[in-house]
Parts: C-alpha cells; sequence; structure tokens
C-alpha cells in the first residue's frame, strides 16, 4: 500500500541535478536528448490519472515532473505502464518513475529517492457496535500460557498497533530496543563504578546530540562493538526474570 510518495530517480541520474539552482540540460544524462521520461501508472488519483481527453496524463504527481522537466530546461515525455514491474523500466524505458511509489528499506537498497512530498496514513473502519473476535482469538492464543486476565482483551490492538505487524519497519522498535538496553549497561557500569561513574555519564550527558552514539560511547570510555556492556545490560534483566520465575514457582506450590 501507498504511504510514502516519492519521485524515483534511476540510478543514471543525480538526486541533486534535479533541485540543483543552476542545472543545465548538458548536465543530466537522459535516455533522450533534451528529454525527461518520466514512467507511471496512470491509475492513482489525484496522482496521475487519465485526463478528459483520454490520451494526456494529469496529476500532482505530473505537475512535479513538469516543474522538475522546466528546471532542468528538458521536455517531459511520460510513458504508462503497469505498477507491477514498473521499477525494471527505470534507465530502460524512462528516466524516472513518478507513480505514488511508497519508500521501503528494499527499494532504497537499488534506487535512489528524493524526498517524499506526501505522508498518507491508512485507517481501517469498523462499525463502532461491533466486536472483533479475531483480536481476540489472537490475544488468547498468543499469552494464554501467561495468566491472561479475559476482562483486559483489547479488540482493536490490531488497529492501534499496526507497526507491530509491520515486517519492513524495524526502525521504528531497534531505537527503544537500544535506548533500554543503552541506558541499562550506563546503570549496570555505575554499579561497578559507583562514584567514578559520574564524570563518564557527565561527559555522555554533554555530547549526546552532538555526534554519533559510537563516539558518545567512546568519550566515556565504552566501547559499543564489544559485547561485554551488552551483556551487563540483559544480565540485569535475567536476574529479574529469575526472581519472577522464582516467585511465580512459590506461588504455584
Amino acid at each position: 500500500m501507498k504511504k510514502l510518495l516519492s519521485v524515483v530517480i534511476a540510478l543514471m541520474m543525480m538526486v541533486t541535478f534535479v533541485f540543483a539552482e543552476e542545472a543545465a540540460p548538458a548536465e543530466v544524462k537522459t535516455l533522450y536528448a533534451g528529454v525527461l521520461t518520466v514512467g507511471c501508472e496512470a491509475g492513482y488519483p489525484p496522482f496521475e490519472m487519465v485526463a478528459d481527453d483520454g490520451e494526456s496524463v494529469v496529476g500532482l504527481d505530473m505537475d512535479i515532473m513538469a516543474a522538475v522537466a522546466e528546471k532542468l530546461g528538458l521536455e517531459m515525455q511520460v510513458v504508462t505502464t503497469s505498477f507491477d514491474g514498473i521499477f525494471d523500466g527505470i534507465g530502460v524505458n524512462y528516466d524516472v518513475v513518478c507513480s505514488a511509489v511508497t519508500i521501503t528499506a528494499d527499494r532504497m537498497q537499488n534506487m535512489l529517492f528524493s524526498l517524499p512530498y506526501i505522508t498518507n496514513y491508512q485507517a481501517v473502519v469498523v462499525p463502532a457496535d461491533k466486536d472483533v473476535p479475531l483480536m481476540h482469538m489472537t490475544m488468547r492464543e498468543l499469552y494464554k500460557k501467561y495468566g491472561l486476565d479475559e476482562n483486559c482483551l483489547h479488540p482493536y490492538m490490531w488497529a492501534c498497533k499496526s507497526h507491530y505487524y509491520s515486517a519492513d519497519l524495524h526502525f521504528y522498535n531497534f531505537p527503544y530496543a537500544f535506548g533500554l538496553l543503552f541506558a541499562t549497561g550506563l546503570y549496570a557500569l555505575w554499579q561497578k563504578k559507583g562514584d567514578d561513574f559520574w564524570p563518564l555519564y557527565k561527559t555522555i550527558l554533554q555530547k549526546s546530540g552532538s555526534d554519533t552514539i559510537r563516539n558518545v560511547a567512546a568519550s566515556a570510555d565504552i566501547d559499543l562493538t564489544r559485547p561485554d556492556f551488552w551483556q551487563d545490560a540483559i544480565a540485569f534483566y535475567a536476574k529479574k526474570l529469575d526472581r519472577l520465575e522464582a516467585l511465580v514457582n512459590a506461588e504455584s506450590n
């Protein structure tokens, strides 16, 4: 589904050329001299659609690409194609793709994108007086061994926590896990060093936000590439889990 819409720039054409203030036609290599060829599927109004004349393609994407072509001193030519396989035509049948394209991690490995110019949010609408039994069934199955309270079932968890199920959004959850373990690793370091820890901690606070996390940590003599720091953080939670397990076993006995 299309959420972040962007121009896909062919590898043969530098993004900096598109936005250059003084770009000239001779600086841009296109498939056809003097022409910027744009690939799209004309079936996503208001972004691209066939005009009333039944032939020309109009829409927001086409307006944007017309402005880009004008900026570069090129003539714009549109090539319509099916969205399935549209990226295979970049550099072969057209110079760029501008067709309500979603930016994904996989696509970024092979193509250059402009900055997103539209952010579109997805929503699922269900009757207000209807339950969602599938969500209840899923929660019971996943959490049954943890003693799930039947009064705490959340029928719309699938809607309000949709990022849980987005496999290509790993960057969303990673910072939370990283931040938690980093903070816990600092706590474990304080337990080891005592008062000697505070000068290091002040250094980290002073440099946070102005350098990479690796360099910030290194300024306090912490090497994030070594497993020891992370193992100390994990050990902190392992002890708590052991304690929880002991309490549960004691209660069940």
